[in-house]
Formats: structure tokens, C-alpha cells, sequence
């Protein structure tokens, strides 16, 4: 008998050994690598006088184009005094991670911002946000995207598809300006919840216009 050979069945040790010379170290390191526990998310509310607020600045910079935001003066006066705007700074390990701005209006959530920093995504941080978000209010949850007819808009609306999301699409919305020199952007809008896009339309557009966009009437 051989000592240096395994008492086996000869079919297991050949099968062992094909994939001993075959399996490259690529491969090995990639299935002996340790399953990592996934880290819960905080999120904070801030105002401006919060330490993190900068960084909250900095991101919708990085993000957002002007024509996608207030202007940081206008922001920072929508912190501070309307009371139906979060400003949710969103952490990790303690290490700042993104940022959810959202209104609590009368009927849902309209989330107007959600962004994670670029180091960080990925993750699934902003599926993380949104599901603590339907945890926290219990309301369904609005939100504008741009039409997918792009590669990057098409994956922006699967994301929240599989947020459970759903987009309608049977009717015109514009987005008003957010800043001075700038013209309406035609959107689409994306709900969770009990919505329905044949009877909530013109009171989503309604309080949407009227609260986060600050018009008297809203835009058709």
C-alpha cells in the first residue's frame, strides 16, 4: 500500500486532483475569501450648523449640475426653515457616506436628492437609504428621474424598480427651474407605495411644485 496516497475512492482523487491543476490563484483567493458582515447604515438629520453639513454641500456639488439644485444660499434657508425638508446626512463605520434629502408632504415623501460618494458606491448604501426611509415614515415615496432612454437612465430607473419603485409614464412632468436662467426639464416620476398615477397625478405634481419648487401653481 501506498502511504502517500489518501485512502479515497480513485474517481474522488482524480476529480481533486484535475481541479488542483487547474484552479489558478485568481480563482482560490476569490473563494477562500471571508464573507464580510454587512454594515448597518445611520443616517442623521443636520442642519447647517452640523459639523458634516460642508461635506452634504460639497457631494450635491460633486452630483448635481445647477440646473439640479438651489443654490447653496437658498439651501441653506430651506434647512433652517421649512420644516417639511431633511437634510439626512447618511454614515457608515461612522465615516460620512452620502447624503437623502427628502419632503415630508401631506399624502408621501418626495425624495428630492439621494447621492453616495464615489468611494462608497456600489454598496448598496443607497438601496440601504431608501429602505430605512420606508421603515421611518410608512408612506409611500415619490421621486423625478430623467426618461430612460439612455444606457445611464435606464440603470438609474432599474435601480429603483428594484427599490420597488414603479414609473409612470402615461403623462407629461416638467420639473421647474431651480435657479434663475434656466428652463423646465421634462421628467418622469417613480412611486412607491399607494399611488396611482390615473387619480394622483395633478396632486403628487401639486404638492411637489408648490412645496419643493416653491411655485403658487404648479407647472402642467
Amino acid at each position: 500500500m501506498d502511504y502517500t496516497r489518501p485512502c479515497m475512492p480513485s474517481v474522488l482523487l482524480d476529480f481533486l486532483y484535475f481541479v488542483s491543476m487547474n484552479l489558478c490563484a485568481e480563482c482560490c483567493i476569490f473563494v477562500c475569501k471571508p464573507i464580510q458582515k454587512k454594515t448597518e447604515m445611520r443616517i442623521e438629520k443636520l442642519d447647517t450648523s452640523s459639523g458634516d453639513y460642508v461635506r452634504v454641500e460639497q457631494l450635491m456639488r460633486e452630483t448635481f449640475p445647477p440646473e439640479e439644485r438651489r443654490n447653496e444660499e437658498q439651501q441653506r434657508w430651506t434647512t433652517e426653515h421649512d420644516a417639511r425638508f431633511h437634510c439626512n446626512a447618511l454614515y457608515t463605520d461612522n465615516c460620512f457616506v452620502g447624503l437623502l434629502n427628502c419632503w415630508h408632504l401631506a399624502r408621501f415623501v418626495y425624495v428630492e436628492h439621494l447621492a453616495i460618494s464615489p468611494e462608497w458606491r456600489g454598496r448598496g448604501l443607497g438601496s440601504q437609504a431608501l429602505e430605512w426611509l420606508k421603515r421611518q415614515t410608512k408612506m409611500p415615496l415619490v421621486l423625478e428621474v430623467e426618461p430612460p432612454v439612455g444606457i445611464t437612465e435606464q440603470l438609474r430607473v432599474r435601480f429603483y424598480e428594484r427599490n420597488g419603485f414603479v414609473l409612470w409614464t402615461k403623462a407629461l412632468y416638467l420639473q421647474p427651474a431651480y435657479q434663475e436662467g434656466y428652463e423646465p426639464v421634462p421628467l418622469k416620476l417613480m412611486v412607491y407605495g399607494a399611488l396611482n398615477e390615473d387619480v394622483d397625478l395633478d396632486e403628487v405634481r401639486r404638492l411637489i411644485h408648490t412645496s419643493a419648487y416653491g411655485l403658487s401653481v404648479p407647472l402642467l
